[in-house]
């Protein structure tokens, strides 16, 4: 016997276009908030390993990674995420500007204008991020 598996057909409108490009937004803050607690636990652990004093020439440390965790999630969450935000708007702006790029080496231009104006858009996003 064959097996007949039931298919639906999407179409793609605007509302469907406009969920992608949100969840696609949700995704790098996600990245990028991930990105930022990480750092802040890194920087947390090494901080509390370097000013911790020696005493007979050795570092008595507790568990510097838990301490920092508990710090970056109860002090600087905040921080991590509106930093993050920032870097999800610079990200998808990117984005949009890498699809435009590509959309217009295609397109015919004489003058070269809009590539030129393209080319300095994507210029001024690069020294947004370091």
């Amino acid at each position: 016997n064959g097996l007949s598996v039931p298919y639906m057909h999407v179409e793609f409108n605007d509302h469907l276009r406009y969920a992608g490009l949100y969840h696609f937004f949700g995704y790098l803050w996600t990245i990028a908030f991930f990105l930022a607690i990480m750092d802040i636990i890194i920087a947390g652990a090494v901080a509390h390993w370097y000013f911790t004093p020696a005493r007979n020439g050795i570092k008595n440390l507790e568990s510097p990674i838990a301490k920092s965790i508990g710090i970056a999630l109860k002090n600087q969450i905040g921080a991590a995420a509106f930093g993050s935000l920032l870097l999800a708007v610079v990200w998808f702006i990117q984005w949009v500007m890498r699809y435009v790029t590509k959309k217009l080496k295609d397109v015919k231009d004489p003058t070269g204008v809009k590539r030129f104006l393209v080319c300095c858009c994507n210029l001024c996003m690069c020294c947004f991020e370091c």
